[in-house]
């Protein structure tokens, strides 16, 4: 009996020593997992319920989950989708490891990119007993590779948008490794017609084995040579290579541009060119003997012209003459009216003399203006009025303390057949106000108004602020010499319009334009 007790005791302490060494490898094998700094589960295969999970799946998945795609999808059922297939499936489908990519729930509700590890656990009979999984986020990894797409992507854009062409030769292999669309369509290629060729069956075929790049600090730029499309037609092109060294190689990227239309223009502007040279000869020759002919049309032109000139000067000294002498016989006039006039005792017959003398001396001043003058066709009239004025008041021997001359003239030019009529006007009007206007020593004074209003037309005044014209006086019917001659020389030598004003004195306003010579 004792015996017995003796074997059942050490058989007990032998199995509590199995249990507890048992006990002690589980326990180092759960710290070695949850130690782990991955979420690490084991999933029964046939009900994906989870068995075990390390502290990091618990965190990276839903709390409180019983199965694997509770934990890592929130779902009810597994995932079974083609860019997402359902790792337990793929083992228990293929009998092996499986390593997949997934898109996993995190705790905080943020979907995280994961690279899924599966390995199954077989039983008896080689059956999938249980699926051990790890899973490594690779979210960052992910948006790394999508933002190098993205720039490879927008870099590719951006090379088939340019409209020369591009290629990235091998510098060591001379292949082609890299080109955009501008240069698949030059060449009448597809890509995979041109990547991995070599660069001379295109791109400056007739340089077989002697690469100009290859000679030691040689560059190429705007180079002219051929490209040889697919179907063996040749292209000219204007080249420029620059040397790139990439992940520690050394290649040549070329770019090209389709130069036959340049050729063809040049080609023609060099024939343009030719048959403009030849025109310009021809033209040239014909000038020369069209400056030849010009050159005795103008000798004979500064003959006419010397001619003309002393032919003008000479009329113009004539024209001076005429003048002058006009003036002169003008004076030896007045001067028999003056020599007559003294000899005449009845006071209105010298009157009349002396009246006759003013006019002829208002022409004859006319004429020494134009003597004077440098046109010989026009005088200052603003300047013969002011000088006609003041030899009137001095005929008359009025003094300044008892009539006032106001003048308001303008530089206004006319010629000789606006003048004299003009000339003839004011003589007799501003006669007129000195006889008649200052009776008995009357003060007053007498204006004279001489301006253009508007282009082309020309307003003269004289007015006084005496005793005015009786109102029995019409210059249209009356029997005065000097105011008929008034209205004759005003309407019909200057074609005006003649107003009388008697507000204040009298006032004569007249307007008329330039009087034009016929003929």
């Amino acid at each position: 009996m004792e015996v017995i007790n003796q074997q059942l005791h050490e058989e007990i302490e032998k199995r509590l020593a199995i249990s507890e060494a048992a006990l002690s490898q589980q326990q180092f094998l759960n710290s070695i997992i949850e130690a782990l700094p991955f979420p690490f589960y084991v999933i029964a295969p046939e009900s994906f319920v989870i068995q075990l999970a390390n502290s990091a799946a618990l965190q990276c998945g839903q709390p409180r989950a019983s199965t694997c795609h509770a934990l890592t999808h929130d779902r009810a059922t597994p995932c079974d989708t083609k860019d997402h297939p359902c790792p337990v499936k793929e083992i228990m489908n293929k009998g092996h490891a499986v390593v997949c990519e997934h898109l996993h729930l995190h705790a905080n509700g943020e979907v995280r990119h994961v690279e899924v590890h599966a390995v199954p656990v077989f039983g008896e009979q080689q059956s999938i007993k249980q699926v051990i999984e790890f899973s490594i986020d690779i979210t960052d990894r992910k948006q790394m590779e999508k933002s190098l797409h993205d720039k490879e992507h927008r870099l590719q854009t951006i090379l088939d948008s340019v409209q020369a062409g591009i290629i990235l030769i091998d510098a060591e292999t001379k292949t082609i490794t890299d080109c955009n669309s501008a240069a698949l369509q030059m060449i009448g290629s597809a890509r995979r017609g041109v990547i991995g060729q070599r660069c001379q069956r295109f791109i400056c075929p007739f340089d077989q084995g002697q690469c100009p790049m290859d000679l030691p600090d040689h560059a190429m730029d705007h180079s002219e040579r051929v490209l040889l499309t697919a179907s063996g037609m040749e292209i000219p092109i204007l080249k420029t290579v620059v040397v790139l060294h990439l992940d520690g190689r050394k290649y040549y990227l070329e770019n090209f541009i389709d130069i036959s239309e340049l050729k063809h223009v040049t080609a023609e502007l060099e024939d343009y060119q030719d048959d403009l040279e030849t025109l310009v000869d021809e033209r040239t020759r014909e000038l020369d003997v069209t400056n030849i002919k010009l050159s005795r049309q103008i000798g004979e032109q500064k003959v006419v012209e010397t001619k003309l000139q002393k032919s003008l000067a000479e009329k113009e000294l004539l024209l001076k003459e005429v003048h002058h002498r006009v003036k002169n016989n003008l004076q030896v006039i007045s001067s028999l009216f003056s020599l007559q006039a003294a000899t005449i005792v009845d006071p209105v017959v010298e009157q009349i003399f002396r009246e006759c003398q003013a006019r002829i001396r208002a022409i004859s001043l006319i004429h020494e203006k134009i003597y004077r003058s440098e046109d010989l066709a026009s005088i200052d009239f603003g300047k013969y009025i002011k000088e006609l004025a003041l030899h009137l008041f001095s005929t008359y021997r009025t003094s300044k303390a008892q009539v006032r001359l106001n003048l308001y003239l303008e530089p206004i030019a006319l010629g000789v057949n606006t003048a004299i009529p003009c000339g003839l006007i004011i003589n007799e009007l501003v006669s007129n106000a000195l006889k008649y206007a200052f009776p008995n020593e009357r003060q007053g004074t007498i204006t004279i108004s001489f301006r253009q209003p508007k282009e082309g037309m020309v307003m003269l005044l004289i007015g006084d602020d005496g005793v005015g014209l009786p109102l029995d006086v019409d210059p249209e019917t009356t029997e005065s010499l000097g105011l008929h001659l008034v209205n004759i020389l005003a309407k019909d030598q200057l074609s005006g319009q003649l107003f009388l004003d008697r507000t204040v004195g009298t006032s004569w306003q007249i307007l008329f334009g330039e009087v034009k010579v016929n003929g």
